[in-house]
């Protein structure tokens, strides 16, 4: 599927009561037409309802099939659509005859096969709920549902009570301290997420950007907080002229200022456009100056997503700093776009033109559309990109959890000019990645990415996978530590810690069915497993995977390492009702 096809819908149609307007629409290119529309007391499973036609499975009924794009054991004319593709048990599609589809079916462009027929439905129940398919409150068919949640049959995957599920409780071994909410004295927001975090040695306090929303729009909010307790300053920034503002990321600088990228655009008819790619500056994170547009003019006359930051010495001249600026522009009207790169040499003020960073093309045997990407410099100057490689097929299941998916490494060693040959850090043909933010991380001469597996069911896996090669070849372990696969464990972020040789990884999770904060430390020796999972939020919240701004975590966490060793790890959760973004405090035993 074309990603601008589905820009900024799903959020609009994620839940009961959802607003019409994401908080981050430009960035979201999950199936707008995939949405939840219970209505609160149906449990049934439609698979009861599916018929049988001429010795094969009707439209929307499992199926199996040896490969892909064949019948299988669907009926005449229809194709399977397979497990191996990413849709659970298999569902029978069929084409669209001149717009037409038989009694039942609805045709939906695009879908699985193009022009597709899709089983029609009114309500959950019509579909195949406990296999992950729910009614399309767009379109009206049953598909998988674009909000994903582990669970054990609608129950908590795992319990601390006796019986078959049992598992032991996390500890606040790490964390133990009250967890502080950076946004709850806002007044110019009803809901925060998307944060992360820099540590400020100078003036030892952390400072942690997120998408603020109010009513009508969203502004990029900050909070500079002490590293211990006082008084928390909290400022804005944002597009000067747009009304939507999302994506936000933070460093800190070698002078000891900070830099902060965004996205600005305007909001419509489902659609994002206008998009800018922002930088902002600012001393201490308790004001910022106003932003600089990144991208040249007309760069996203279509559109751009998802910009990222980084910096780090430049190649050749190991005393000067390079800020790196990478996002995706859309070349081509609803077309997916490439990633490209931006350089500056003078801390964020003037800019290269873009250079392509990734197209579109094949990764490890897999035609893939790059997205979500993530850098990091290296001490020598090179300059690790790490993104998600959308398969171009299979378009329902892409996102959930794909053999055709991947998680894609590249480097610079010009500034950016340049780029090296794309490597998969997933294993191809074996990892299912899913389409949640990869992050990077640097420790001596080990590179480490953290990045989600799992399947359409929500059953998610934080993988770890470190090269000791520059990027060339990955060895993966599994941070969380649950019995079984069930949970969906969600959005890491990495912190590089060279004292203890190891890296934190923390991350949100619903093993125990509330929502949490879950953290680990492992160590950089890929060999070794990593360290038992442990609890950082004091209080559990209704965990989901949806964008309906009214419960959204947003798309990262934050977790870095002080100059004294003690750990800020920062998150975003509904404890109290509404997206709100917490931090905590955590000294390593």
């Amino acid at each position: 599927m074309p990603a601008s096809l589905v820009l900024s819908l799903v959020a609009a149609c994620s839940g009961p009561g959802a607003s019409v307007t994401p908080p981050d629409a430009a960035d979201d290119v999950r199936d707008a037409s995939v949405t939840d529309v219970r209505d609160g007391s149906d449990v049934r499973d439609g698979s009861d309802e599916a018929s049988v036609l001429d010795g094969g499975a009707a439209i929307g009924a499992p199926c199996e099939s040896p490969d892909d794009n064949s019948r299988g054991t669907c009926a005449t004319g229809l194709t399977c659509l397979t497990e191996a593709r990413g849709y659970p048990q298999g569902y029978c599609a069929g084409l669209c005859d001149a717009g037409a589809c038989a009694s039942g079916a609805t045709c939906v462009t695009p879908g699985p096969l193009g022009a597709t027929c899709l089983r029609g439905c009114s309500r959950n129940s019509d579909c195949r709920t406990l296999e992950g398919y729910v009614c399309s409150a767009v379109t009206r068919t049953c598909r998988l549902t674009d909000a994903p949640v582990g669970t054990r049959d609608g129950a908590a995957c795992f319990t601390t009570e006796a019986g078959p599920f049992m598992a032991t409780a996390l500890p606040r071994r790490t964390f133990t301290t009250a967890n502080r909410s950076l946004s709850a004295a806002r007044t110019d927001s009803a809901s925060e997420a998307d944060g992360n975090v820099v540590f400020d040695p100078t003036r030892d306090a952390i400072v942690t950007p997120y998408i603020a929303i109010p009513a009508g729009g969203s502004f990029i909010g900050t909070t500079r907080a002490p590293a211990l307790d006082g008084a928390l300053t909290t400022a804005r920034t944002g597009d000067p002229v747009q009304l939507w503002n999302a994506d936000p990321l933070v460093i800190r600088l070698r002078d000891g200022t900070l830099r902060a990228s965004f996205m600005g655009y305007r909001f419509g008819g489902f659609i994002s456009y206008d998009t800018r790619m922002w930088v902002a500056a600012s001393a201490d994170g308790s004001a910022w100056d106003a932003p600089r547009a990144v991208d040249p003019e007309g760069t996203c006359a279509i559109r751009c997503d998802k910009p990222t930051i980084a910096s780090g010495p430049l190649v050749g001249a190991p005393s000067r700093e390079a800020v790196y600026v990478a996002y995706q522009v859309e070349q081509r009207e609803n077309e997916t776009g490439v990633l490209v790169v931006q350089r500056s040499d003078d801390n964020g003020a003037t800019w290269t033109r873009p250079s392509l960073l990734a197209p579109v093309e094949e990764v490890a045997g897999a035609r893939v559309a790059p997205q979500l990407v993530a850098l990091s410099v290296a001490d020598d100057g090179a300059v690790h990109a790490v993104y998600a490689g959308i398969p171009l097929s299979g378009l329902d299941a892409t996102l959930w959890g794909n053999r055709g998916a991947r998680i894609v490494h590249r480097v610079s060693r010009d500034g950016g000019a340049t780029w090296s040959a794309a490597h998969s850090v997933a294993r191809a043909g074996t990892d299912t990645p899913v389409y949640i933010q990869p992050t990077v991380a640097r420790l001596g001469a080990n590179l480490h990415v953290a990045w989600v597996d799992g399947t359409p069911d929500g059953a998610w896996n934080v993988k770890l996978s470190t090269s000791a090669d520059g990027g060339t070849t990955w060895r993966t372990r599994t941070v969380n530590d649950d019995p079984s696969n069930c949970a969906t464990h969600t959005l890491p972020a990495l912190a590089a810690d060279p004292t203890r040789a190891a890296v934190h990884v923390l991350w949100i999770e619903n093993r125990f069915g509330d929502g949490m904060a879950a953290y680990a430390m492992c160590p950089d020796d890929p060999s070794r497993p990593c360290g038992a999972n442990e609890r950082v939020s004091d209080a559990g919240f209704t965990f989901t995977t949806s964008r309906d701004p009214t419960r959204w975590h947003g798309d990262y966490v934050g977790i870095t390492v002080d100059t004294g060793g003690a750990l800020h790890a920062v998150w975003s959760d509904t404890r109290t009702g509404s997206p709100a973004v917490y931090a905590a405090r955590g000294v390593v035993p």
